[in-house]
């Protein structure tokens, strides 16, 4: 945070100070920050919970896969059901409550002997559930014209609060915590959901189907419901146009050359950051790396917290300053890339902890940089009607798939080389990934408030 001795606080900051106390905007700070917070402990901490259960790393990495593939096969389907039908907030609860109940799975497979079956069917309905929760609120965020990072800044903030957090809760109160912290958030989440306007349609007070003329009279121009002889509605003409807009858009949306790279990288760079992440508790166990201050010591649990807190309070920077950078999406795409990759590769040549906490610094700026870029990229060369479509299509196919197959890699390279080693292989694909966002042609850079389409 800046200081301006002449003008007060940085003009950036009080506005997102300002935006937080009232309207619409701080309902989505609000719902990103429940969301995050609630889901940190669970993402830092999954792992080490399977390992306290017994599974190997390759069961770790196939429960891992399990959990993102799922997503990034559904996801697709969520994104068509909630631009089709416009029912984003349904969509969101649904995918709450249900992911909820589904994680519940974990504790009870604690107690069997042969937890695994249990634990992948569990992680499978939770990640189907969770899939559309992200994306979709990218998409209604992204859709009344708010600074995306402004809003997703309080994400990041949430995600280090609750990592941080979450690295002493689970020594004092046990892995199974991350759970329990999971479905108590949920119930917080519906809440919020519940309070924000629905789609474009709800948010000018009526759809276009139920629009009139000013002067009250019917649109001259307007066919008659069309109606079948024993009573039955057919469908009609502004109905079919309707379906044949959502499919063009569709096929003009997988046939743009920018989108198809976005989700290259997405992969690549995914694959990195997920198959890096989703050890990163086991890794700091591995290399026992905790830290000891005069008469305190942080175990390498909390040292953990720690890392993941400093990590996310460069990313919450980054989040909201990014708009302020007047680089090319290529060039977020590739300092983002390279920035979120550069951590991997010093795991694998060393396993201090100060080191390791350093290095969080690039890791946050370069995922915010990376993240802002490739959902506001996306949002610029798909069409309106295929906005969650996209969002979701990018998030389940580039980064989620990428992720899905880096976590199987992960697992299968930590039982092969060692976790430690296991990192210079995913900061390989990390850097090549960064390397194709130079094919990225897409002019004009984000918050400029154009679109391709």
């Amino acid at each position: 945070m800046r200081l301006n001795t002449g003008h007060g606080l940085d003009p950036v900051v009080t506005d997102t100070l300002r935006a937080a106390l009232s309207g619409e905007k701080a309902r989505f700070q609000a719902l990103f920050f429940v969301y995050y917070a609630s889901f940190s402990g669970f993402a830092v901490f999954r792992n080490v919970y399977l390992e306290e259960m017994g599974m190997s790393g390759s069961a770790m990495g196939q429960i891992g896969f399990l959990m993102t593939a799922t997503g990034v096969a559904v996801q697709p389907l969520w994104g068509v059901l909630s631009d089709y039908f416009r029912a984003e907030r349904p969509v969101l609860i649904l995918g709450a409550v249900a992911s909820a109940v589904a994680l519940l799975s974990y504790p009870v497979a604690a107690g069997l002997a042969a937890p695994f079956v249990l634990v992948a069917v569990g992680t499978a309905v939770y990640s189907a559930a969770r899939a559309p929760i992200v994306p979709i609120a990218n998409g209604l965020v992204l859709s009344r014209g708010y600074d995306y990072g402004g809003v997703r800044a309080f994400g990041s903030i949430a995600f280090g609060i609750g990592s941080l957090g979450f690295g002493f809760l689970v020594a004092a109160l046990g892995t199974a915590s991350i759970v329990y912290f999971y479905v108590g958030g949920t119930a917080v989440l519906v809440a919020i959901v519940l309070s924000v306007s629905g789609g474009a349609d709800a948010e000018d007070g009526e759809s276009d189907a139920d629009a009139e003329p000013e002067s009250g009279e019917p649109d001259a121009g307007a066919e008659p419901a069309a109606d079948g002889g024993d009573g039955e509605s057919v469908a009609t003409d502004g109905e079919k146009a309707e379906e044949a807009s959502l499919s063009e858009a569709v096929r003009a949306l997988v046939t743009n050359v920018d989108f198809l790279v976005v989700l290259a990288v997405g992969f690549l760079v995914g694959f990195a950051i997920r198959g890096g992440s989703a050890y990163f508790s086991v890794y700091m166990r591995a290399v026992g790396a905790g830290v000891v201050l005069g008469p305190w010591s942080l175990s390498p649990d909390a040292v953990t917290g720690l890392s993941w807190a400093v990590k996310t309070a460069f990313e919450a920077v980054a989040f909201v300053y990014a708009v302020r950078l007047s680089w090319s999406y290529r060039s977020f795409l590739l300092v983002g890339g390279v920035a979120v990759t550069v951590p991997n590769l010093v795991y694998g040549l060393t396993g201090q902890p100060w080191a390791i906490i350093a290095v969080q610094s690039a890791s946050g700026l370069g995922y915010g940089l990376y993240y802002v870029a490739i959902v506001n990229l996306v949002y610029v060369v798909a069409s309106d009607r295929v906005t969650s479509t996209a969002q979701t299509v990018m998030t389940g196919a580039g980064i989620g798939f990428g992720g899905a197959v880096g976590q199987v890699a992960g697992g299968e390279l930590m039982d092969l080389v060692g976790v430690q080693e296991m990192y210079f292989y995913l900061a390989a694909v990390g850097f090549a990934g960064a390397a194709v966002a130079a094919l990225v042609r897409q002019e004009g850079s984000i918050g400029d408030g154009s679109r391709a389409v």
